[in-house]
């Protein structure tokens, strides 16, 4: 990749021995001519071609499995996944997806260090890199002796990985423990994060080898960030469409169940010394679950459950991966981190900024609401609907106060979801699901003690416009 005289012009030497080796390159120590320490990766000489062949030939394979077993069908995962392996061999692309992720951090201002290509040694085959002085992040000797603080390093790792994903739609997809360091260059921190006045901070990540960074399609990263956000507030409706949208296809309709397994597989970690127990009770809740659906289906004990999945996206394989990933490091680290929180919490930034900008709320107080009614009622309202606002104490909400047959308040304020941008308007309808039902009936018990109206007598009599479409004589 490099002439000899290019090397000699450029590297004053380079450590023979490799920090690491993996199946595509490796990685040595080197010092530039004007000081500065640098790792070179290297790929190893014919690999390109050796990973190719493999993977067309487990295409080939997984081929000839899904013609006896249509529900071992992977063709479509491993299409995805051949696709954008063959973008690792390109170490000019894992450089600028460094400096794209390195930018994103940064701007939603989340701790991590990615290093920095060096622009004259990029090449095909090789890449010169900032050293990152560190240590690896399952060495639980190295992170007690550093006071490195495990729920706030961990933390920092998935707000890293929640970003990539949720926001940009741009994330490492071939995420792995021994790519994650623990800095020990506090220097470094303090000329990118802090002022030099503050401590040492022991607890910032090194995000190593950005080779395999998947790019979401905007509509995929869409349907993925409303799966997460709709999993962390319980909203089935949301739910649905994410799986309308990325092509998640079910064979039969349980909306709470596919809700629950979301719940379940993007819940808080748990950490390793209490895994044994909890994987315990897990368990015995899916032979539960596994029962009542044999029960559903009218199947036997010793016969196969039916998949409830005809299609899946590709991209699922590698949003899978990262969560196995991540969520293991949390247990093994002993931390409890609210895994599908950090997610949703940056998926909830996309969700907002997809509403069309003329569609979105401007101000708290929907515009009518305060030139509507002028009492002293509305103004007090007003102000501490601001004041809850303020306090980021409310979503949206509706209110309306009569007094004698006189509006005294009617006020619209605030945004549809916490997820959803748009306005409350005097117009917009909740559902209410049967709260409604209470008060009728109160209305109701109300006006015939006070005989004004009469059970026997029709609706239409007190209400003429509900006589219309042949509801005249329904009585109250």
């Amino acid at each position: 990749e490099f002439t000899q005289a290019e090397l000699n012009t450029i590297i004053q030497h380079i450590d023979p021995i490799p920090l690491s080796t993996a199946s595509l390159a490796q990685v040595h120590r080197a010092t530039l001519r004007d000081g500065r320490e640098v790792v070179l990766k290297v790929q190893h000489r014919g690999v390109a071609s050796l990973m190719i062949q493999d993977m067309d030939n487990l295409q080939s394979i997984l081929q000839i499995v899904a013609r006896f077993e249509p529900d071992a069908d992977f063709g479509p995962v491993i299409k995805e996944y051949n696709r954008e392996v063959r973008k690792e061999l390109d170490f000019r692309q894992e450089a600028r997806n460094m400096e794209q992720i390195r930018n994103l951090l940064q701007n939603a201002n989340v701790k991590a260090i990615v290093p920095r290509a060096i622009p004259d040694l990029v090449k095909e085959r090789v890449m010169a890199m900032d050293f990152c002085p560190g240590f690896s992040i399952r060495d639980l000797n190295q992170l007690d002796h550093h006071n490195v603080d495990r729920d706030l390093l961990l933390k920092r790792v998935c707000q890293a990985w929640a970003v990539q994903m949720h926001v940009a739609g741009v994330f490492n997809a071939d995420p792995h423990s021994g790519n994650i360091l623990v800095s020990t260059d506090y220097h470094h921190h303090h000329q990118t994060d802090s002022p030099s006045s503050e401590k040492p901070d022991p607890s910032v990540p090194v995000l190593l080898d950005f080779g395999l960074t998947k790019r979401l399609d905007p509509n995929i990263k869409l349907a993925f960030a409303r799966l997460m956000h709709a999993s962390y507030e319980t909203d089935v409706d949301a739910m649905i469409q994410s799986f309308d949208e990325m092509g998640l296809k079910m064979n039969r309709y349980d909306p709470f169940e596919d809700m629950a397994a979301m719940q379940r597989s993007f819940g808080s970690t748990v950490p390793q010394s209490q895994a044994k127990q909890v994987s315990k009770q897990k368990y015995a809740q899916y032979k539960e679950r596994m029962k009542a659906m044999r029960n559903d289906q009218g199947i036997k004990k010793d016969q196969k459950l039916r998949n409830p999945v005809d299609a899946w996206p590709a991209e699922l394989v590698f949003f899978g991966r990262v969560t196995n990933m991540l969520k293991g490091l949390c247990s093994r680290l002993e931390v409890q981190h609210p895994y599908l929180q950090t997610m949703a919490l940056a998926a909830r930034k996309t969700l907002r900024e997809s509403i069309p900008l003329d569609q979105q709320a401007t101000q708290v107080i929907y515009p009518s609401s305060e030139k509507q009614i002028q009492t002293r009622l509305q103004a007090r309202l007003v102000e501490a609907i601001k004041d809850l606002d303020k306090n980021n104490e409310m979503v949206g909400l509706q209110l309306c106060v009569i007094q004698n047959g006189t509006q005294v308040a009617n006020i619209a304020a605030g945004c549809l979801g916490t997820a959803d941008s748009r306005p409350v308007t005097p117009e917009t309808l909740f559902n209410i699901f049967s709260v409604g039902k209470a008060f009728l009936t109160i209305g109701i018990l109300r006006l015939l003690q006070e005989g004004k109206i009469e059970l026997d007598e029709p609706v239409a009599k007190y209400w003429p416009a509900f006589g219309a479409a042949g509801k005249s004589k329904v009585t109250v």
